[in-house]
């Protein structure tokens, strides 16, 4: 599966093969380590997931800065 949208409450993948709602998905993410996800919405290959718990606001923005896939766009410093 490939995460396409995160956000401090859940994400968004594609191609999720055989996955369903009401599924629940163990992911690691950089900086903020393993969380669980609860599948909410599937629609064709895609699917929405609630994690289990809110990530923290500073360790959410210290993974987007390491997530963030464009140069330009890092934080300088």
């Amino acid at each position: 599966m490939h995460v396409s949208n995160i956000s401090p409450h859940g994400f968004m993948a594609d191609d999720i093969g055989a996955l369903n709602r009401g599924d629940r998905v163990l992911v690691r993410l950089p900086v903020f380590g393993r969380i669980e996800g609860l599948c909410i919405w599937v629609l064709g290959t895609r699917a929405g997931f609630q994690f289990e718990r809110i990530i923290p606001a500073q360790e959410f923005v210290a993974l987007v800065e390491r997530l963030q896939p464009n140069p330009a766009l890092r934080p300088k410093g």
